[in-house]
């Protein structure tokens, strides 16, 4: 556990501990507390709890997107096909229309 970057034993370096006694040491809870430095276990659960349902429907949803890439791809090359066929025929009526004229 960190708070901004300074750990707990960082923390404990920086309070000397022994000298502020039972008062200080609630004083420095309610700060902690106060400044949102210090939050429940269930605070951080439910919040933790959201982010990985916000992972689970955006790893959803980018399968599905996935999916829907995939099929647009093979509908484009199916198409790219039919195009170069009726380009193909359409020249090959035009050679024979000039041959023919």
């Amino acid at each position: 556990m960190t708070i901004e970057g300074v750990g707990v034993g960082g923390l404990v370096e920086l309070v000397p501990v022994l000298e502020l006694g039972a008062t200080g040491l609630v004083s420095l809870g309610v700060v902690l507390i106060a400044t949102g430095r210090l939050v429940p276990a269930r605070t951080v659960d439910r919040i933790v709890a959201a982010r990985d349902e916000i992972i689970v429907q955006q790893r959803a949803t980018i399968e599905r997107q996935q999916s829907v890439i995939q099929v647009r791809d093979e509908q484009v090359g199916a198409l790219v096909e039919q195009g170069q066929t009726s380009a193909r025929a359409l020249e090959a009526l035009r050679r024979a229309g000039e041959g023919a004229g």
